[in-house]
C-alpha cells in the first residue's frame, strides 16, 4: 500500500522511522513492553498480520524477562482483540476466509494463536461503515489523509470523498470503548480454524473464552459520522 512513499516523505511527516530495519525489534519491544506494565492491564490489539502476536507467543526468556511468551501474555495481558474472521459468525456455521487470518502467509500463526493464546480472545467481524470523507478538509500533511487518499485510488480508483469500510476502526472502536451504542456481541461459542477452510464461529454454551462481535444492524450511517468526526480531529500531541 506504497507505506515506503510515505515514510520517506519526512518533509511532510517529519518522521524519523523510514526502513523495516529502523525500529526496534518487535518481539524485543513486546516483550520490554509487557514486562514494564502492569498484570493484567494489557489489551493486545491486532488489525492486521498475526505473525508479531504469535512470534511474542512462542518467545522464550531473555534478559528482558525470566518468563516466556506464553507466560508474559497469561500475566501481563487481560485480552486479544482481533479483526479477523470477519464473516466466520454466520447461520450455515460455514467456514470463510479473510485477509487477515487466511491470506498474505498469515493462516499458520492465526491457528496457531486462537487455539493456544491464553487470555480471552475477541473478533470483530468487518463494519459497513464508512470514512475518509472528513479528511479532505485536513492539512496536506496529515498522514491519515494521505494514507486513505493512496489507498482508495491505488486499489479502487476513487477519490477520498467515496470513502472506504472501517473494519480497522471499528476494531480499535471496540478496543477502547467496548459495545457503545454501535456493537453487539455474538451468541456464545469458540472460533474454530481449518488450515485450509478458514475460520467459523461454533456456537456452545461452553466457556471458551472467545467472543465475536458485529455491528448493529441500520447504524451505518451513525457509526460513520461518528468514526469520521475522530478521525478528522488533529492529534492531541504535535512533534
Amino acid at each position: 500500500m506504497q507505506a515506503e512513499k510515505l515514510a520517506r516523505d519526512t518533509a511532510s511527516f517529519r518522521n524519523k522511522i523510514i526502513h523495516n530495519k529502523d525500529p526496534k525489534e518487535q518481539t524485543k519491544l513486546n516483550r520490554k513492553l509487557l514486562a514494564n506494565s502492569q498484570d493484567g492491564s494489557i489489551t493486545y490489539l491486532t488489525i492486521g498480520h498475526t505473525k508479531g502476536l504469535y512470534e511474542l507467543l512462542v518467545s522464550g526468556p531473555d534478559e528482558i524477562s525470566p518468563l516466556s511468551g506464553h507466560e508474559l501474555i497469561e500475566k501481563k495481558v487481560s485480552r486479544w482483540v482481533a479483526l479477523g474472521a470477519k464473516w466466520a459468525y454466520n447461520d450455515e456455521d460455514a467456514y470463510t476466509r479473510d485477509w487477515n487470518f487466511s491470506f498474505n502467509g498469515a493462516r499458520p500463526y492465526t491457528k496457531y494463536l486462537v487455539e493456544n493464546i491464553p487470555s480471552e480472545s475477541i473478533f470483530t467481524a468487518g463494519s459497513k461503515a464508512k470514512t475518509g470523507k472528513t479528511l479532505a478538509n485536513t492539512p496536506p500533511g496529515n498522514i491519515v489523509r494521505t494514507a486513505y487518499r493512496d489507498w482508495l485510488w491505488n486499489y479502487e480508483k476513487k477519490t477520498i470523498e467515496q470513502q472506504r469500510h472501517s473494519s480497522d476502526l471499528m476494531a480499535v472502536y471496540y478496543a477502547v470503548e467496548g459495545l457503545g451504542q454501535f456493537l453487539s456481541e455474538g451468541q456464545r461459542g469458540y472460533l474454530d480454524c481449518d488450515d485450509k477452510k478458514g475460520c467459523r464461529w461454533i456456537k456452545s454454551e461452553e466457556k471458551s473464552g472467545h467472543r465475536f462481535i458485529y455491528q448493529r444492524e441500520k447504524t451505518d450511517e451513525e457509526f460513520s459520522d461518528y468514526l469520521n468526526t475522530l478521525i478528522a480531529r488533529p492529534p492531541k500531541y504535535r512533534h
